[in-house]
């Protein structure tokens, strides 16, 4: 552990675990702190959940974990999303994301999203916020993103799920979806959804709205909180 202390603080820390098969699972995080001990648990949950895995248990060679601990609170809170009012299908979504630092000073970040050729939908939504923010409204959208259906996938998702210090930049559509393991197909036409939604044992689940694009910005911060605003898309 480096520059270990007590107080107030951002952690970084890198995990590794193996597995006596030779699988891996690597991550790393950025976490806020008002204790380091309960961040060093946060930053070695993945440990917890591959114990607790209802799976057939897989045999953990070594667990190795690097600690870094700064001071200072670096945070930034998602105030504002901003764009143009219309874009075309085939066109690109420049989101505005206004954020605040910790101590106060602003900052606006720029990032571009594609919208598709066929794109029939009227309008969509722009979405900014933490991965917390993110998580909290799929589990409810669509929440077979967060369902494993193995050990292999749960490891998938370990791996992927994002580091509080990203920022999460998201093109939304009212549109029906479908999510396959924890992969979100978009732009299905109405036939093949209905095909796909309905057939057994394919792994495919149908969910509200549709993600049409999607960025994550690292930002060397713990992000918070989360904003959206709408956009009309119009031939």
């Amino acid at each position: 552990v480096h520059g270990y202390g007590l107080g107030a603080g951002t952690l970084a820390s890198r995990l590794e675990i193996l597995f006596d098969d030779g699988r891996r699972l690597a991550r790393e995080d950025l976490l806020r702190t008002l204790s380091p001990g309960q961040a060093v648990g946060e930053a070695l949950s993945p440990v917890s959940y591959v114990s607790a895995s209802d799976f057939a248990p897989f045999a953990v060679r070594a667990v190795s974990i690097d600690l870094t601990l700064d001071p200072d609170i670096r945070a930034a809170e998602v105030l504002e999303v901003q764009t143009e009012s219309s874009v075309r299908p085939g066109g690109t979504v420049e989101a505005r994301i206004r954020l605040r630092h910790h101590r106060g000073a602003e900052e606006v970040l720029r990032v571009r999203l594609p919208v598709p050729e066929a794109f029939f939908e009227d309008e969509l939504v722009v979405m900014a916020g933490s991965p917390l923010a993110f998580y909290n409204w799929d589990r409810e959208r669509a929440p077979g993103k967060y369902v494993p259906r193995s050990f292999d996938h749960l490891l998938e998702l370990l791996a992927d799920y994002p580091s509080d210090e990203m920022l999460i930049v998201r093109l939304f559509g009212p549109a029906r979806g479908a999510v396959h393991r924890d992969r979100e197909l978009s732009a299905l036409p109405l036939s093949k959804w209905g095909a796909m939604t309905e057939a057994r044992g394919g792994g495919i689940l149908a969910v509200a709205g549709m993600t049409v694009a999607e960025v994550r910005v690292p930002t060397g911060e713990v992000v918070a909180g989360g904003a959206f605003t709408t956009v009309a898309v119009k031939p």
